[in-house]
């Protein structure tokens, strides 16, 4: 079984922490301006740019209240839980496999979810919502380098394969920016025409 390097250790944690820190603020920012514009309606947000670009757009959408509750809740908690794990690790706590996994569970299950908003706000939406991409680009990171870190210390196997799992951790970086570059990609060619108004 493969030791935890400690100075990989400690860069995650730190990278937990960090991007955690980034994300557990948007979704405050996002869950105060919802609260804004549940008690006065005609409230701008201040990511409120245009029609594309606009915070007000995408939290009045049904895709903003997946579960009956505002969405921002479940990035105050889970985030929270990241940013708590991350500080964890730098006091010198030592997890079971069985936490590992749990942990990359989560964060696929976060990452899915990311994605299906990325989604509905580009193709159905048809708005952004600059606080909300801040968070998403937060959650790639923490996706990827956890489980590449997991793999690494033979904490997870991806798809219970060694070959899949090796594979996924020598190129996890270029996943990262492949993550990245679907959503920026995917806005500049929706949006295109809207970005050209604005020149």
């Amino acid at each position: 079984m493969k030791t935890s390097n400690p100075i990989v250790y400690s860069r995650l944690a730190t990278l937990l922490i960090f991007c955690g820190f980034v994300a557990f603020l948007f979704s405050f920012i996002i869950m105060l301006e919802k609260l804004a514009v549940m008690i006065d309606p005609a409230h701008v947000a201040p990511c409120t740019i245009n029609p594309f670009i606009s915070c007000n757009a995408v939290m009045a959408s049904p895709q903003a209240s997946v579960f009956g509750f505002p969405n921002p809740l479940l990035g105050i908690a889970g985030f929270a839980v990241v940013m708590t794990v991350g500080f964890a690790m730098l006091a010198g706590a030592q997890f079971k496999k069985w936490f590992w996994k749990l942990l990359n569970i989560g964060h696929f299950l976060a990452i899915l979810f990311v994605y299906w908003l990325f989604y509905e706000a580009v193709y159905d939406i048809h708005s952004l919502c600059l606080y909300c991409i801040i968070v998403w680009f937060m959650m790639i990171p923490i996706f990827t380098q956890t489980l590449r870190y997991s793999i690494q210390s033979n904490h997870f196997l991806l798809f219970g394969s060694q070959k899949v799992s090796t594979f996924f951790e020598k190129r996890a970086f270029w996943l990262t920016l492949l993550m990245y570059a679907v959503i920026v990609l995917a806005i500049l060619q929706h949006f295109w025409s809207s970005w050209l108004a604005l020149l």
